[in-house]
């Protein structure tokens, strides 16, 4: 049975269902609303949405149905991929089933057929304790577009162009991977990474960052790793995009790595100019319109003024004078050249001390019109006050130079003549200004010595050859006769030590060559008649030792053999003493003729011949002079001419005669031997030598026979003379003759 409930309980009941009914009604009143909304958000969204279950499509906004081209009616109850391209459907199937809810691009198909690019997304979700999965699609047809245009743009254009998603290469141009030596299709799905210089990637990091937090970017300069390992230098702008629904960077690159080069190049030159510029000496000016734009270092220490202060002054006032500075100014100006030199100009420093320049400008620029001008400003004061004092001293020394008697001459490396005394202009019968600036060899020198003279003069200039201390060389005067003069040089060197010319100092010998000339032919004579008077004299010793030998001394022998007879008749006489005596006195008779006719003329030399007259010689030598003297023979029988042999015996006679007043030697060898149509003799002794060139001239021209005169008459006979010698080292001599007599005289040539 059931309890009745009391008045409270019902009111707490009542209130109860109230509060529930209330509840209840709100709750109704939020789920309408919330459905409402969401019936308005679905109709009003961009995207297509629709709603399946295992596939088939339970509800759908007017977009996709717009989209589609069906009404939104027809499209419930179709399967999802009849709205989905043939080829998309496995990929959709795959993903439904899997539940994949990312993003993905496929191809719809129209009502009509027409496909379309579209981007969709799944969600499952439950609905009415149903589960079914909504998708929403996005026509992505003009996005596509924009996508092949922008593509089409990149692959067309100059620059490198790329797109970045997520660090790794999502599009590149040819030019962007060929950048690095790649192909777009080889670093697409690559990190970007990979080719970006260690170095340089915390760099590319932090200019992206800054583009994406919204801050100004500018083009970024790094390096790349190409293919080849090479590194290239990159010049990078970037700007953020959407891709694939993605945020993504967009960057446009160039290859700067020839302009890095020449960046770096023009930097080294500039700081190489810069350098250069610091270095000289000289004050060194960029001017622009004659108002100073540039001036180096050296400029304070030539011209007074710091280069700041200097910069943006009228160059008027480098210049002492208007003057001087309207004539430059027409000088720069004024003119088609494109560089200027200028001497003396009066300049002012700027403490107004007047200083002399050298001025060396050049314009820059083709026109005039330009008025640019780079100038050098040399200092060169000192200078001409030391020109001015050489000046001086050089009109000085001229006047002592053309006081000598000498001819003074220098020539600078060309052979122009820069200097020549009053002496050597009389001697050429020129003015002193006719010579000087002219080519001495061209000029001055007779034609057929020219070349010769000339190619010396320019081997001694280079230094392959040494000036000789004394040579003869004939000049060639205004009259066009000959003068020989004998000159000394020397040369002439620069501060460096380069020969920059030759000082030469001549004395005019012609008449003294001349002279002598005269006088050797004279003793030319001389030499042959004392020849000729020493053979005649030899004939005659020869004729006058035979009349002694054969009639003297015959007669003498005869007389001995009588008195010897008659004093054998006078056997123990009185006159037996005086007989004695008187024989005694014939044998000295004959004996000191038999010594005349061999001191007048050797009778062996002519009976036996030369071979034995040289061995009879030595034996004389080694006792009369304590000398020890071997004599060989290679061969006999040989028919010598009279006169040769003659000169061959006193030649060796006096050879040995020297030998023993002046070689202090304790041996001598005498060899003799015929060489073809000659015959040789050397005479050789281990004394203490002497200087071959003390008998090079005669002491006097009287004849006889010294060393000089041996060689001459040797010489005369057609024969030759040798001389082995040195101080401390003995000497050997050596003597050849041809066997038969052929004189000659000798042509002398004076050089």
């Amino acid at each position: 049975m059931t309890r009745k409930l009391s008045y409270d309980e019902l009111l707490r009941k009542l209130r109860k269902l109230e509060r529930e009914s209330t509840d209840h009604k709100k709750t109704k009143e939020a789920l309408l609303e919330s459905n409402n909304r969401y019936e308005g958000l679905r109709q009003a969204s961009f995207e297509g949405i629709g709603i399946h279950e295992n596939g088939i499509i339970l509800e759908v906004n007017q977009e996709l149905a717009k989209m589609t081209g069906y009404k939104a009616p027809d499209l419930i109850g179709m399967n999802v991929t009849d709205i989905i391209a043939a080829e998309w459907h496995d990929l959709v199937r795959r993903n439904i089933r899997s539940g994949y809810e990312k993003s993905y691009e496929i191809h719809g198909v129209r009502k009509d057929g027409a496909t379309y690019p579209v981007e969709i997304r799944g969600k499952n979700v439950l609905l009415k304790n149903r589960k079914v999965r909504v998708m929403t699609f996005r026509d992505i047809t003009e996005r596509k577009q924009a996508q092949e245009l922008y593509k089409t743009l990149a692959e067309k254009s100059q620059a490198g162009v790329y797109i970045i998603q997520d660090g790794v290469f999502k599009f590149l141009n040819e030019r962007a991977a060929g950048f690095a030596g790649y192909r777009p299709e080889e670093l697409i799905g690559k990190a970007e990474r990979n080719i970006i210089h260690p170095e340089d990637w915390k760099l590319v990091v932090e200019n992206a960052v800054n583009m994406f937090k919204g801050r100004e970017s500018s083009p970024l300069e790094f390096r790349i790793i190409t293919r080849d390992g090479r590194v290239k230098w990159i010049m990078e702008s970037i700007t953020a995009i959407p891709f694939d629904g993605k945020q993504a960077i967009l960057g446009n690159v160039m290859d700067i790595t020839n302009l890095k080069e020449a960046s770096d190049k023009l930097e080294e030159m500039e700081a190489l100019e810069a350098s250069i510029l610091d270095a000289i000496p000289h004050a060194v000016l960029g001017v622009v319109d004659r108002h100073v734009v540039f001036a180096n270092n050296a400029t304070e220490s030539v011209l007074g003024w710091n280069p700041e202060e200097l910069i943006g002054q009228s160059t008027r006032v480098l210049y002492e004078k208007m003057e001087d500075y309207d004539a430059i100014g027409r000088i720069f100006y004024g003119t088609e050249e494109k560089t200027f030199f200028m001497e003396h100009i009066r300049c002012r420093k700027k403490s107004g001390e007047i200083i002399i320049c050298r001025v060396n400008a050049s314009r820059i620029g083709e026109s005039r019109k330009e008025k640019r001008i780079v100038a050098i400003y040399e200092d060169i004061t000192e200078k001409v006050k030391m020109d001015e004092a050489l000046h001086e001293e050089r009109d000085r020394a001229q006047q002592y130079l053309n006081i000598a008697g000498a001819i003074i001459l220098a020539i600078d490396q060309n052979g122009t003549v820069m200097l020549i005394n009053q002496r050597g202009a009389d001697i050429l019968q020129y003015g002193h200004d006719e010579i000087i600036g002219r080519n001495w060899f061209d000029n001055f020198v007779p034609k057929r010595m020219k070349s010769h003279i000339k190619s010396i003069f320019f081997r001694l200039i280079a230094g392959d050859v040494t000036p000789v201390e004394y040579v003869e060389n004939p000049i060639l005067t205004k009259e066009g006769k000959e003068r020989i003069v004998s000159w000394q040089n020397r040369v002439i060197r620069d501060d460096h030590g380069n020969i920059v010319g030759i000082l030469s100092s001549g004395e005019d010998i012609t008449e003294r060559k001349r002279a002598e000339e005269k006088l050797l032919e004279y003793s030319e004579k001389l030499r042959l008649m004392s020849l000729e008077l020493s053979l005649t004299e030899q004939r005659e010793r020869q004729r006058i030792a035979t009349e002694l030998h054969d009639r003297i001394g015959q007669s003498m022998a005869v007389s001995k053999i009588k008195l010897e007879e008659l004093k054998r008749d006078l056997w123990e006489t009185q006159f037996k003493k005086s007989t004695d005596e008187i024989i005694e006195i014939m044998d000295q008779l004959i004996y000191d003729t038999r010594s005349l006719t061999f001191e007048l003329s050797p009778p062996v030399l002519f009976i036996l011949g030369l071979g034995s007259a040289l061995e009879w010689l030595a034996e004389q030598f080694q006792e009369k002079h304590g000398l020890r003297v071997t004599f060989q023979r290679e061969g006999t029988g040989w028919k010598l001419d009279k006169d040769i042999a003659f000169v061959l015996f006193r030649s060796t006679q006096e050879l040995l005669m020297n030998i023993v007043k002046h070689s202090q030697a304790d041996s001598v060898l005498i060899s003799m031997k015929k060489s073809g149509g000659k015959v040789q003799i050397n005479v050789k002794d281990n004394g203490v030598g002497f200087d071959p060139k003390k008998i090079e001239m005669p002491a006097d021209l009287k004849g006889g026979f010294g060393i000089f005169s041996i060689r001459e008459r040797l010489n005369y006979l057609g024969g030759q003379f040798r001389v082995e010698t040195k101080p401390g080292r003995g000497s050997n001599i050596t003597m050849v003759v041809p066997l038969n007599i052929r004189k000659r005289r000798r042509k002398r040539t004076l050089l």
